[in-house]
């Protein structure tokens, strides 16, 4: 199996993300702030958000995977039951359409 990049966009965002969050902690600390605290605050923050939205972040979570293992490809043919196929073709998109 071949080695997969990350998608640009998902590799970019995420980046931006984590650099925020490190720049706004380091500015609380530099100012005196208990960063731990903050850190507790935002871990109940996204276990409140995870139990309210399980099944959009998982549904979310298949699409980040999606865009990072890119399971199919253009040209790909795929059957689901007995009425569905379709073939997977470009439109010049983040992915194959189909």
């Amino acid at each position: 199996m071949a080695v997969q990049s990350i998608e640009t966009s998902l590799r970019t965002t995420a980046t931006e993300l984590a650099l925020n969050i490190a720049l706004v902690l380091g500015i609380l600390g530099y100012f005196g702030i208990q960063t731990t605290a903050v850190a507790a605050m935002l871990a109940g923050v996204g276990i409140a958000i995870g139990a309210a939205w399980g099944g959009m972040l998982g549904n979310f979570a298949a699409g980040a995977f999606k865009l990072v293992l890119r399971p199919f490809k253009v040209g790909d043919f795929r059957t689901l039951g007995i009425a569905w196929q379709y073939t997977f073709f470009d439109l010049g998109g983040l992915a194959p359409a189909f």
